[in-house]
């Protein structure tokens, strides 16, 4: 389950990535998104909810920090925080106190990214982050390596 988390929540980092890469903060990423499960590809067992709050760095930080909560498929609370340097090194992921990945993000453009996140258990994530124009929606697909199998998924992240 904590996979699962971990993996849904990274279309939030990205959010504090476009912010920290640009001279001026990129608003479009910022804020609070919520995990369109609906709209989603989700492998399953899939989260029933998720919540993420992205806060905006600074012109001059490249700091990265996201919380992310929800609700996972076994019906119990998820929490995953992200606190970070966007300068192409590996950092962790954090789900209730604890590290669950590290992940290294790629900037492709203003509204693309790319990041692979690695799990303690040699599971990897590859994924590429897509903003739409109206800013109000972002997309992430997924490909997903280890020792459980592979998988691909989507997920669509709604602007609250």
């Amino acid at each position: 389950m904590l996979k699962r988390l971990v993996l849904v929540a990274l279309p939030i980092l990205v959010g504090s990535l476009a912010n920290a890469q640009n001279a001026t903060p990129d608003a479009l990423w910022g804020g609070t998104w919520n995990l369109n499960v609906a709209a989603s590809k989700l492998h399953q067992p899939a989260v029933k909810s998720e919540t993420s709050r992205v806060e905006t760095p600074t012109t001059t930080t490249r700091t990265v920090k996201y919380t992310l909560s929800g609700v996972g498929a076994d019906g119990k609370p998820l929490n995953v925080t992200f606190d970070g340097v966007a300068d192409g090194k590996p950092y962790p992921v954090m789900s209730n106190g604890q590290q669950a990945a590290t992940v290294v993000w790629h900037r492709q453009s203003s509204t693309r990214y790319s990041a692979e996140e690695t799990f303690p258990d040699g599971t990897k994530n590859s994924v590429t982050f897509v903003m739409a124009p109206s800013g109000k929606q972002f997309t992430g697909q997924s490909h997903v390596t280890g020792p459980s199998g592979t998988y691909d998924e989507t997920t669509v992240w709604d602007k609250q």
